[in-house]
């Protein structure tokens, strides 16, 4: 492996990291009681990064996209508050 693709690799880690820690912090700030610290890591593509916590009110998801395509928090609150869609619930997002 190159060192440059290892460089690479590492930054995309570490900002992976940064996203959980923030939803921790998120779940945290909203009541929630993380049942584990460590969350699992359901997806990761080059389009989104999706870790599971589990919570004493049960699992929750967070989804980290490129900046570039991040609009889904903002489509599913306008599908949910136009069209009372059956959406997930979006507890946080960091425009």
């Amino acid at each position: 492996m190159s060192a440059k693709l290892l460089r690479h690799i590492r930054l995309i880690e570490a900002l992976h990291e940064l996203a959980t820690q923030w939803g921790r912090n998120q779940l945290i700030a909203t009541g929630y009681d993380l049942e584990t610290e460590q969350a699992d890591i359901v997806q990761d593509t080059p389009w989104s990064f999706v870790a599971r916590f589990k919570t004493s009110l049960g699992y929750v998801y967070l989804k980290q996209t490129p900046e570039k395509i991040a609009l889904e928090p903002r489509i599913i609150e306008a599908l949910h508050k136009q069209f009372n869609a059956p959406v997930p619930e979006i507890i946080a997002h960091n425009d």
